[in-house]
């Protein structure tokens, strides 16, 4: 009995502890979420795949289903269905919310919308839409884009056939219908291949930069399930992050887990447009700026849609103020916080805005990031002061503090501490003192045997040992004390963050340092971030986390307060890039050796013109060099390219059979095509005009296919080169010759061949990319990395070196008249010289002296602005004119937006007038980059720009205004960091003059200025 009783204990009890280990393993059930997808499974939804498929939904408790889109569906009443469910939509969703529905956006993935339609060759306007049949899902016509640009030309919907999509291209191939709706990552590249001819409709030009890819949920589902819908936002942004680093492994997950019906080069081609959509190196991912969602409500409000509220951000927009992102500490991470929930924080006396001490509080940008990470972390901090850099080193690597911020990773720090990702990254200046021969420094090369101050163990003094021995380091004990010996004449330069070298010098009274030159090599962008011992990986690994805790509000918080720009360094080159770069060496580089000004091998056997100079460029960014192989002729390069024998091509455009071998960065030159005539050809508008005529074309170039496809009958010669094109253009065997601008105003000028003038301007470009081998995708990194590094600065001081040529895109017909006139006159004169000899030879002289001073004026007045290399007041004048005679005598309407930059005098006056030139210069990137073809911008004077926008009325010019203040807002212009700007708008009205519609425009932007500046504003209202 007894032994019974035992057993019995013995079996209650292995009872007790089975069901306390069943119960200790009891997993919570994960949460079933629904994402609902707006089109098929493509590459344009990539970051959702890499999060579902890479496990960061699982991660987080979500067990995530992805729907592709269903047309019998609406996304949204799917979304409003149930809790759980989320989805993609375009900019209508900003009008379901208007129309009360209860939505909810949580990210912007698309920057730039891709949404556009394709149509007939036929259809040039989306007038011409009127009648025709156009194949889109249901409610996508209804897009702020798309609306916005049929509503425009009074289009309605019943005036056009709506056909359901079929998602492929078959019908519009075959003449089904006559345009469908397309994301440009999508269906050109099959159109393109299949040799499908097409024009494109692009809503961008008539609403502005909209966004796309929205990801959207319920009300019920972002307020009474917030922790969810945090933590699937949180998981699909690590998924976009990862898709677009690892870009080929979701292409090749796509391939085989999903039915996109699409090749590899396809997806490929996908996912390099989608990158451009999203532009993760100038936009944090998934941020959304309330101003464009502001924009695209103004939109539908203009447009008269049906709406019972107006934009209500405060419940739209998802913040994530209101929940902290979960941080997903391990266990073993936890445990350690609860044994340390103190750090010791090094805090510096003197390095402001950064880190520094005022009056015993540590201060700066870096401390209040300290601060909010320990907040999300729930940790104390204890910070350290009085040490100076190198002491700090020291102590964190004895373990007698347990963290360094605005530390810069090295490859000697980093065998003692470990680091987190970057927080914060920093361009580096070079000062010196003013009035003195060093002012003559205009970069790192011409600091070669000079003396250059250097804080005591900060990172500028091991990168100068390392990779720039000729230059004599000089170390003191912090930078107060290196400025004051550039200052004093003790040394001749220093190097150092130019946000901190200026505050320093003002706070100190150190007035006479000058800001000479931004350094350009990447090595010296400080990417500052927090570094703790080698031996604590773990406290590392936390601090990482609670870095990506730190939300864009915050960021943006914190820039405001210490003017500090966001983390977006241009090219940034990984410990593994710069190592794979060592390892290489020089890298084989095929050029084309006879297309100046382009690139040419010269007598000595260089390599000469533009393509060497942005090589030089790229040679000082990624600290290598470039090994030009020989060959004979562009055909050979490529030939060579093929076989791997070179690594990179120079300045090629990408077409489907180059990228059976070649991969290719984003355009290095954009540059348009034009036709060169014998100078007595009359301007041509449109060249198709001249298609009966014998035009030459360099054999081998890929406009040469271009034109053949859009104009199969016409008499297109080929030539071995552009020279001999040129010269059977002179002797009259061609009517002309169609090359890029550039080329075609460097042989002419070349050759010598007064009688041979551009006289048209094609609508096509040539799109210009760096070729590298598609078998070495690191390498393609690194180059696309030195190509996002140029500078607006870097391409015009080579344009003006190689292509000083002005293209004149019509004619002073006033002045033709006159010459022709003139010239009449002579002929006149020699057929009845013996009669009228004594009668008009008094005329004849006037009429000489007339023609001389005209050619004098024509020869004096540029029609370029020489600083930003776009239109003159004077050529805005006559263009203005020319659009006036255009709607007065075929109708129509165009519109004029002036533009002025706030307090510009104010960048002037801090920075110098250098500094002023390069706002000017990035202002006209930036708004050319933004413009319509069709637009012509022109500097006014001083710091106002005038932009003549035909076929635009005053709503759609307002749009486009808007836009470009948007633009203008966010783009950072170097050290000034922002310049903003005022628009003024007005339209075209029956019995204006060019003096009448200047004075409202004008009057608008002064009414803009009023309000506070920042402002676009329109007369009429």
């Amino acid at each position: 009995m007894l032994l019974v009783n035992t057993l019995l204990r013995f079996l209650c009890v292995g009872c007790l502890l089975f069901s306390c280990v069943i119960q200790a393993h009891v997993v919570e059930p994960q949460q079933k979420v629904n994402l609902y997808l707006n089109w098929h499974h493509q590459f344009e939804f990539a970051g959702y795949y890499a999060a579902k498929h890479k496990g960061f939904y699982s991660a987080l408790g979500l067990d995530v289903e992805i729907h592709e889109l269903d047309q019998n569906q609406s996304i949204k009443n799917q979304v409003l269905a149930a809790e759980g469910n989320y989805g993609v939509d375009y900019s209508q969703i900003v009008l379901a919310h208007m129309q009360g529905e209860p939505v909810v956006m949580l990210a912007n993935i698309l920057k730039h919308s891709p949404h556009m339609l394709v149509v007939r060759p036929d259809i040039r306007s989306p007038k011409d839409l009127i009648g025709k049949r156009i194949m889109a899902v249901p409610g996508e016509l209804s897009d702020a884009g798309m609306a916005t640009m049929l509503r425009q030309f009074s289009i309605s919907d019943e005036q056009y056939s709506q056909i359901p999509h079929t998602f492929n291209i078959d019908a519009f191939a075959s003449g089904g219908v006559d345009a469908m709706t397309v994301y440009t990552s999508n269906q050109l590249y099959e159109l393109d291949q299949r040799g499908v001819r097409y024009n494109l409709l692009n809503p961008n030009n008539y609403a502005g930069l909209l966004y796309s890819g929205n990801l959207f949920t319920s009300e019920r589902e972002a307020t009474q399930h917030t922790d969810r819908a945090s933590k699937f936002l949180q998981a699909t942004l690590q998924g976009w992050a990862y898709a677009l680093d690892h870009p080929e492994e979701i292409i090749r997950l796509l391939a085989e887990e999903y039915e996109t019906g699409k090749t590899l080069p396809a997806l490929q081609f996908e996912a390099a447009e989608i990158r451009k959509a999203i532009l993760p190196n100038v936009y944090t991912l998934g941020s959304i700026n309330e101003d464009r969602l502001k924009q695209i409500s103004t939109i539908y409000l203009d447009l008269d849609f049906p709406v019972s509220r107006t934009l209500d951000l405060s419940t739209f927009v998802f913040s994530a103020e209101k929940v902290t992102p979960p941080l997903l500490l391990s266990e073993e991470e936890i445990a350690f916080l609860e044994s340390q929930p103190t750090l010791r924080v090094h805090n510096e006396s003197n390095w402001p805005p950064l880190n520094f001490n005022l009056d015993g509080v540590p201060a700066g940008y870096s401390i209040d990031y300290m601060n909010l990470v320990a907040e999300k972390l729930g940790l104390h901090v204890e910070y350290v002061s009085g040490y100076e850099w190198a002491d700090f080193m020291r102590m964190l690597k004895d373990g007698q503090i347990d963290v360094m911020l605005n530390i810069v990773e090295t490859e000697s720090r980093a065998k003692n501490f470990l680091f987190t990702p970057p927080y914060l990254s920093a361009s580096s200046g070079i000062y010196v003192r003013s009035g003195s021969a060093s002012e003559s420094i205009k970069g790192m090369g011409d600091l070669r045997g000079k003396r250059v101050a250097v804080p005591k163990g900060f990172f500028i003094e091991e990168l100068l040992t390392r990779h720039y021995p000729d230059i004599e380091r000089v170390a003191y004990r912090d930078s107060v004390a290196s400025m004051e010996a550039v200052a004093v004449g003790d040394a001749d330069a220093i190097i150092g963050r130019t946000g901190v070298i200026n505050y320093l010098a003002e706070k100190h009274f150190i007035s006479n340092l000058a800001l000479v030159s931004i350094v350009d090599d990447p090595l010296f962008t400080s990417q500052m971030r927090i570094a703790v011992n080698k031996d604590n990986a773990l406290l590392r690994d936390i601090l990482a986390k609670g870095i990506a805790a730190v939300s864009e509000d915050d960021i943006v918080v914190l820039r405001r307060k210490w003017g500090q720009p966001r983390v977006n360094t241009p090219i940034g080159l990984t410990l593994d890039e710069r190592q794979y770069l060592q390892e290489k060496g020089s890298i084989k580089l095929c050029i084309d050796p006879k297309w100046m000004p382009f690139e040419a091998r010269d007598a000595t056997g260089q390599h000469v013109g533009m393509a060497a100079d942005y090589f030089a460029l790229f040679a000082s960014y990624l600290g290598t060099s470039f090994d030009v192989l020989r060959v004979d002729s562009w055909a050979d390069a490529l030939a060579a390219a093929k076989q791997r024998e070179c690594d990179l091509v120079s300045l090629l455009s990408s077409t489907p059979s180059r990228s059976e071998y070649l991969n290719f960065t984003s355009p290095v030159l954009t540059i348009p095509y034009v036709i060169a005539t014998r100078k007595e050809t009359l301007y041509i508008e449109d060249i198709s005009q001249v298609m009966d005529e014998k035009i030459g074309i360099v054999e081998g170039y890929s406009i040469y296919e271009k034109l053949k496809k859009a104009y199969p009958n016409a008499q297109f010669v080929p030539v071995g080169t552009l020279e001999e094109g040129l010269l059977k253009v002179e002797s009259g065997s061609l009517f002309g010759v169609i090359d890029s601008v550039a080329s075609i105003g460097y042989g002419i000028r070349e050759l010598g061949l007064p009688g041979v003038a551009i006289t048209g301007r094609l609508d096509l470009r040539r799109e210009l990319s760096v070729g590298v081998r598609n078998d070495d995708p690191e390498l393609l990194g690194i180059m696309q990395k030195a190509v996002a590094h140029l500078s607006p600065n870097d391409h015009q001081n080579i344009r003006s070196r190689w292509a000083p040529v002005e293209y004149i895109k019509s004619v002073d017909y006033t002045l033709v008249l006159i010459i022709l006139a003139v010239s009449s006159a002579l002929v006149l004169f020699f057929i009845y010289r013996h009669y009228v000899l004594k009668r008009y030879n008094q005329q004849i002289e006037k009429a000489h002296e007339e023609l001389l001073r005209k050619n004098l004026e024509l020869e004096e007045i540029s029609v370029t602005d020489s600083l930003t290399g776009v239109f003159n007041r004077v050529k805005i004048n006559m263009l203005l004119e020319k659009e006036l005679k255009r709607v007065n005598r075929y109708g129509g309407t165009f519109s004029l937006i002036m533009m002025d930059l706030d307090h510009f005098k104010q960048v002037n006056d801090t920075f110098g007038h250098p500094m002023g030139d390069y706002v000017l210069k990035m202002t006209t990137e930036v708004v050319l980059s933004s413009l319509r073809e069709t637009d012509t911008l022109g500097r006014w004077g001083g710091e106002e720009f005038i932009i003549i926008c035909p076929g635009i009325d005053l709503l759609g010019a307002k749009h486009c205004a808007e836009n470009l203040r948007q633009c203008m807002q966010t783009t950072r212009f170097g050290v000034v960091e922002h310049q903003l700007a005022s628009f003024g708008v007005t339209a075209y009205m029956e019995g204006d003059s060019a003096d009448s519609i200047l004075q409202r425009v004008d009057a608008a932007l002064y009414r803009a200025k009023e309000q506070g500046r920042n402002q676009v504003a329109s007369l009429p209202y």
